[in-house]
């Protein structure tokens, strides 16, 4: 999840169609930051609805990191 644009958008065609959205399922929150809350955090209270993901950028770092089968990409994960 990014700026939440195409969220936006899809959640514009559902509602012109007479749909509602009672909330909505990311694939992967990158969990980018804007003044301190995450932009999920942020739509969540912009658009009155919960926010799922099926992933977060964190644990797949995390997965990565404890992976032995990934252990050649450990030097991207230095800190």
């Amino acid at each position: 999840m990014t700026a939440g644009t195409a969220l936006k958008n899809s959640i514009d065609i559902i509602n012109s169609s007479g749909g509602k959205v009672v909330g909505a399922i990311v694939a992967l929150d990158r969990e980018e930051k804007i003044e301190n809350e995450t932009i999920r955090d942020s739509l969540e209270k912009e658009l009155n609805i919960p926010i799922l993901s099926i992933a977060k950028l964190s644990s797949l770092i995390e997965y990565l990191k404890e992976s032995k089968e990934y252990s050649h990409l450990s030097k991207f994960f230095q800190e």
